[in-house]
């Protein structure tokens, strides 16, 4: 019950889901530091720029799984059921009501002009991580030399 911030939202569901993740300081987090947390290399997707048609179907088009999704302010998750893509998120404009909506019609995924996704699903090492409860890391990247 209540209200819940985009990150925090992302980061309770994987907890609740059996990740062994630090939900707080995983929540704080930039989306993308939340998706690197989970996955990398080959499991990252981008649609920057893209319509959201095109991005639907490109997510889509690797098959049923569970994304967790950056846009420009926001995160949440893309889950794909075999028939259709769904984006689960912490709504922005309702004050952190939770919300399932078709992703094909949701306003703030085609208002982001960035989006990036993790493929939780199709990544063993994530898989594997779920399934025997490791311990992952909260991802920090690099500090950038001056």
């Amino acid at each position: 019950e209540g209200a819940i911030a985009c990150g925090y939202f992302v980061s309770t569901m994987m907890k609740h889901a059996g990740y062994n993740v630090e939900r707080a300081k995983l929540g704080q987090q930039a989306s993308q530091n939340i998706i690197y947390t989970f996955t990398g290399g080959p499991y990252i997707h981008k649609g920057h720029r893209m319509k959201l048609e095109e991005f639907a179907a490109k997510i889509k088009a690797l098959g049923p799984g569970l994304h967790i999704v950056g846009l420009d302010t926001h995160a949440g998750l893309l889950w794909h059921d075999g028939q259709e893509l769904w984006f689960l998120h912490s709504t922005v404009a309702e004050v952190g009501e939770t919300i399932k909506e078709r992703a094909s019609e949701s306003g703030v995924l085609g208002r982001s002009a960035y989006r990036i996704t993790g493929n939780l699903t199709a990544d063993d090492r994530a898989v594997e991580a779920w399934l025997t409860g490791r311990a992952l890391p909260v991802y920090q990247p690099a500090a950038v030399a001056r």
